[in-house]
């Protein structure tokens, strides 16, 4: 299905509480190919926008999402990035609450270890 104008805005407003930034339209143009430019997907390079979006305990996220050994492995436990720093987005999955459904994303810093975070959808953006 495609999007419609005020699907579009409703969902930059729901996505992006924390960005502000505004898209002009024009007439022809396809919203479903905008939104793929701020769409977040694995290999992007992402900067925190929100520092207390990141899950600093959140150690059993990566079995409950199936994740691969070796990203666990690197999960810096009880820290949270340097939001001066980009970061690549490795993995995703979903908060294991039932109350909360939100995509969380596993960040990659660019250092000698390769370090990861866990971070809400909310608390990135593309760059």
């Amino acid at each position: 299905t495609s999007l419609t104008y005020s699907d579009f805005e409703d969902l930059i407003k729901r996505n992006r509480p924390f960005v502000d930034f505004v898209v002009e339209l024009k007439e022809g143009d396809d919203p479903d190919e905008i939104m793929k430019k701020y769409e977040i997907q694995i290999g992007d390079k992402v900067e925190i926008i929100n520092e207390g979006s990141c899950y600093t305990t959140y150690n059993s996220f990566f079995k409950k999402n199936n994740l691969d050994v070796d990203i666990a492995s690197r999960y810096v436990y009880g820290h949270s990035p340097s939001i001066k720093a980009r970061y690549k987005i490795v993995a995703e999955g979903t908060h294991e609450s039932s109350r909360i459904q939100r995509k969380l994303y596993v960040l990659e810093k660019d250092n000698w270890d390769k370090e990861v975070y866990i971070i809400d959808e909310r608390g990135v953006k593309k760059v």
